[in-house]
C-alpha cells in the first residue's frame, strides 16, 4: 500500500465521520449495530466461551461437593 492510497483511505475514514456529529449515543449505537461488519446478532464466539464457562463453574461446584461429601462421611 502506497503512502497516497493510506493517505486518501483516512480522509475517506474521517470524511465518514462527520455524518456523526450530533447524533445522540443512542442513534450512533443503531447506525452502527446495522452497518458494522460484525453486526451485534454474531455471538457465535462468545456463545462458546460462555458456555465453557459455566460448563466449568459446574464442574468445580460438583467437584467441590463430592469432595466435601467426602470429608464429612469419615
Amino acid at each position: 500500500m502506497t503512502k497516497e492510497i493510506l493517505i486518501a483511505d483516512i480522509i475517506d475514514e474521517v470524511e465518514e465521520w462527520t455524518q456523526f456529529v450530533g447524533l445522540i449515543p443512542d442513534e450512533l449505537i443503531e447506525w452502527d449495530m446495522s452497518h458494522s461488519l460484525g453486526k451485534c446478532t454474531d455471538f457465535e464466539i462468545e456463545e462458546y466461551e460462555c458456555g465453557t464457562e459455566v460448563a466449568r463453574h459446574i464442574l468445580q461446584e460438583l467437584v467441590d461437593e463430592v469432595v466435601l461429601e467426602l470429608y464429612s462421611s469419615s
